[in-house]
């Protein structure tokens, strides 16, 4: 496994020398397509925009080459372990992290489970206090008229 070193993008010349030497091929390729009676098989226009498109084309593909070459420099392993081992043990631990959360929100379901239960035991409760209230006041205005009443 050799050391970790350091990975060189393409100068930008080079990736704009990609493309206008395929600009320079497209204008070659168009300028010479011709049927057997000797008319132009692309016309001026279409010929414009193909000599973009296949210019645009090569540059791109530099680009991309470029920052392919950049992503596989980030990606690859400057030690001595396996990439994929090291990826195995990531998984691992993400998933005994999600098992945890499983479990965590199994015991937030049956605690709120609980606790609407009580909420419920403790509206009837409330409800019997205030109908046993009620039944207070009339049994102390059954025993003791207020001075109010004259019944």
């Amino acid at each position: 496994m050799r050391a970790h070193e350091e990975h060189r993008a393409w100068p930008t010349w080079v990736i704009v020398g990609v493309g206008v030497v395929l600009t320079i091929g497209a204008l070659i390729w168009t300028g010479t397509q011709y049927d057997s009676h000797g008319s132009r098989l692309i016309d001026g226009p279409l010929a414009t925009v193909l000599v973009a498109v296949l210019g645009s084309i090569g540059t791109t593909v530099a680009l991309v080459l470029q920052r392919s070459g950049v992503i596989r420099h980030q990606v690859q392993n400057s030690h001595g372990t396996n990439l994929r081992v090291d990826l195995d043990e990531i998984k691992s631990a993400v998933g005994a992290v999600a098992s945890d959360v499983r479990g965590i929100r199994k015991d937030h379901g049956r605690l709120a489970s609980r606790l609407d239960a009580t909420a419920a035991r403790l509206d009837h409760t409330n409800s019997r206090l205030d109908t046993l209230a009620d039944h207070v006041d009339d049994i102390e205005d059954t025993i003791i008229p207020r001075k109010d009443d004259k019944s």
